[in-house]
């Protein structure tokens, strides 16, 4: 069990394993150590990687704001 508190998931890019596998990775930082987690697919890796930072309660800031470059 590990606590998500201050937790950033990391979205690592994908692995060749062999001629037939490809892991996709991703990582999740904390604040003694990390771990990488692998799923096997691209959607399954997707869904992991949301509900983490669903639960932890990530949010971007370009949700928020629009960035715009002035002249």
């Amino acid at each position: 069990m590990y606590s998500l508190v201050g937790t950033y998931v990391k979205n690592d890019p994908e692995e060749v394993i062999d001629k037939k596998t490809v892991a996709y990775p991703f990582t999740l930082e904390m604040q003694a150590n990390s771990r990488t987690f692998y799923a096997l697919s691209t959607d399954e890796k997707q869904t992991w990687v949301t509900e983490i930072k669903r639960s932890v309660g990530y949010s971007n800031l370009f949700d928020y704001y629009e960035l715009k470059v002035f002249y």
